[in-house]
């Protein structure tokens, strides 16, 4: 008997995390819709990032990572996912490229670190500082590795002009309301009991 409650409750576990990784791929999708036309700029500006860099520190590394890769493989069949609505996978192989790999890579590692942080170790203050600081180093890991597509596809001079220089601005902002998001949601599943 005890064996036949362990797998409902597995199984209700893996139902739960796939509804939360579903749940935050939507969000990402969302978020891409916030863009704004940058002239001159590679890509627009959204709020992918800000989306990529939340979903890893509430989801973990497996659900946050998991998240984006079911985000990209749904604008890779077409659904219109990405950023101005684009799909396909041209998109995927196109200039954001970069961006998308770079996108799995923050998911995970934001997750990682916030898996590590006990909340009883460090300050609130610390902990959004540590937080902020993370979220900007993921932010230049996401450019960096946008910019790195983008010289095989218009130069170097032009990648980092294009592709990093306008986003550095939106990346500090974005890394500030992320690391504000994902410690006031970690405090109210603490203060709930869901954590």
């Amino acid at each position: 008997m005890a064996a036949r409650f362990d797998s409902r409750e597995r199984t209700k576990d893996s139902f739960a995390f796939a509804v939360k990784v579903a749940a935050a791929a939507a969000g990402v999708a969302l978020a891409a819709q916030l863009s704004i036309p940058i002239p001159g700029a590679a890509v627009p500006q959204s709020a992918q990032t800000l989306a990529v860099i939340v979903v890893g520190g509430l989801l973990g590394p497996v659900g946050g990572s998991a998240a984006i890769v079911l985000y990209i493989c749904a604008g890779v069949i077409g659904l219109p996912v990405f950023a101005d609505g684009g799909a396909g996978l041209q998109v995927v192989l196109g200039s954001s490229a970069g961006y998308l790999v770079g996108f799995v890579i923050a998911a995970w590692c934001m997750g990682w670190l916030v898996r590590r942080l006990a909340p009883s170790q460090v300050t609130v203050l610390s902990r959004f500082a540590l937080l902020f600081a993370f979220s900007a180093a993921l932010h230049c890991l996401i450019l960096g590795l946008g910019a790195l597509r983008l010289v095989w596809l218009i130069g170097g001079d032009q990648a980092v002009s294009s592709g990093v220089l306008p986003f550095v601005w939106g990346g500090v902002v974005k890394s500030v309301l992320g690391a504000a998001m994902i410690l006031v949601s970690l405090r109210a599943a603490v203060a709930f009991g869901s954590r």
